[in-house]
């Protein structure tokens, strides 16, 4: 009975942190937990910078820079085609865990 009590009170929507990432595991471009995410990011001293850059066909893609200070691995993450970055911020915050900055830009399909 106590380990029900304990999972109620986990899974409560007040502790919304863990409950986002249990319930919503890829945040929604369409809500607010996207800049959640980028707070959270700046608490721990990754700066994200807005990049865009030429494809071979001559398209600008448009992307992000997340900077792991003191790190000197980056990470390029480029994503399925069907999402686009919003999506697969989850993504980067893993690698970031990997020890490394993450350049991640939006496929051009």
């Amino acid at each position: 009975m106590a380990s029900l009590a304990v999972l109620y009170l986990v899974l409560l929507p007040s502790n919304q942190p863990l409950y986002d990432l249990l319930i919503f595991p890829c945040p929604d471009p369409r809500t607010p937990g996207v800049e959640r995410e980028f707070d959270q990011l700046r608490s721990v001293n990754i700066t994200k910078k807005d990049v865009v850059f030429k494809s071979a066909n001559g398209r600008l893609l448009r992307g992000w820079f997340l900077e792991l200070p003191g790190s000197k691995l980056v990470f390029l993450y480029s994503h399925t085609k069907g999402n686009n970055m919003y999506g697969k911020i989850h993504i980067a915050r893993n690698l970031l865990l990997c020890g490394g900055s993450v350049l991640m830009y939006d496929y051009q399909g």
